[in-house]
């Protein structure tokens, strides 16, 4: 909280003193927020990772592809497989992105992210499922968004972000994610 008044303070003094107070705004609000952008090198157009009719997996992004935003206090925003956040009322917009096809006409898959210690699904804060209309075997991209916030079970425990294949099998490739800290 005492980050947040002196942000504030410091804000109100730019707009006092008048002048160029938009871009001192911006540079005493610099490094507040920010995001890292991760990817998944092994699932290839070539070599999909394929996840089986009614099973769910962590998603793996062993690739940091740009991490020069990241907000203050960070070294990363992805780390031993989950999201990380450092901040105990942080909020996040998260963006899981990928190339899908189903196995059969309609597939379905679903996003979530789970904040338990086990990664077993239960304590899950954010959840998407979407059904798959371009037919079987037919990649399409798909970005889903995920806004969270991080109480003390999330810094404590980190984000995993888990997808499933609800109805046939679904190979995904060029698997990406994005964490914003935008509070």
């Amino acid at each position: 909280m005492s980050v947040r008044n002196e942000l504030l303070s410091d804000i109100l003094t730019a707009i006092q003193t008048g002048g160029s107070t938009e871009a001192q705004i911006q540079e005493i609000t610099k490094g507040v927020n920010g995001y890292g952008f991760y990817a998944n090198s092994t699932a290839t157009e070539l070599s999909p990772l394929v996840v089986s009719d009614s099973s769910t997996v962590a998603l793996i992004f062993d690739t940091a592809t740009r991490e020069t935003r990241l907000p203050d206090g960070y070294t990363t925003m992805f780390s031993g497989g989950r999201i990380v956040s450092n901040d105990v009322d942080g909020m996040f917009d998260v963006r899981v992105g990928f190339w899908a096809a189903p196995s059969n006409n309609n597939g379905a898959f679903g996003i979530n992210i789970d904040i338990s210690a086990a990664g077993d699904g239960s304590i899950v804060i954010a959840e998407d499922a979407r059904r798959m209309v371009r037919g079987s075997n037919t990649y399409q991209f798909y970005t889903i968004p995920l806004p969270v916030f991080s109480a003390e079970t999330f810094v404590n425990n980190g984000g995993l972000v888990r997808f499933s294949a609800i109805d046939g099998d679904i190979s995904l490739y060029g698997i990406q994610l994005l964490v914003s800290k935008v509070g």
